[in-house]
């Protein structure tokens, strides 16, 4: 009866732990994209100069944007493959340890697929706004 009592408590508190970790995760997230978008869109104005004689050689609009969407997707593509690739044999190994001391019937792999998303959802998000914010830079005077 009592390492019953002992397993229920300690499956709370593992479960309490990931959670609290899962946020500060985020959190961590949000406070480096938010450098990263900031740091674009400081560029942003920096190399307005650039776009500028860009367009003054027959570059049209949205062939400027193509080459901004370009820029952004090579600066946050970098962090981003490198973090899916260390985190899959952390993500892996952590979810396999969650399984076995929760007790809970479920894929290893499928915690991986869930925090891959969330983290995926916020990445797009800073992405988005960033380029949103770069071409608001770049057209205006």
């Amino acid at each position: 009866m009592v390492a019953d009592n002992l397993r229920v408590e300690g499956s709370f508190v593992i479960v309490t732990l990931c959670f609290m970790l899962a946020y500060l995760g985020i959190v961590f997230l949000c406070a480096a994209l938010t450098i990263m978008a900031v740091q674009q869109l400081s560029d942003a104005s920096k190399c307005r100069f650039r776009y500028e004689i860009l367009k003054l050689l027959g570059m049209s609009k949205r062939e400027t944007e193509k080459v901004v969407l370009k820029q952004l997707a090579v600066y946050y593509l970098c962090p981003y493959i490198v973090s899916i690739i260390l985190s899959m044999f952390i993500g892996m190994f952590a979810s396999e340890r969650f399984v076995y001391y929760t007790g809970i019937r479920a894929s290893n792999f499928q915690y991986y697929i869930l925090a891959l998303l969330m983290f995926s959802v916020v990445y797009v998000v800073y992405f988005i706004v960033s380029y949103v914010g770069f071409i608001r830079n770049l057209e205006s005077k």
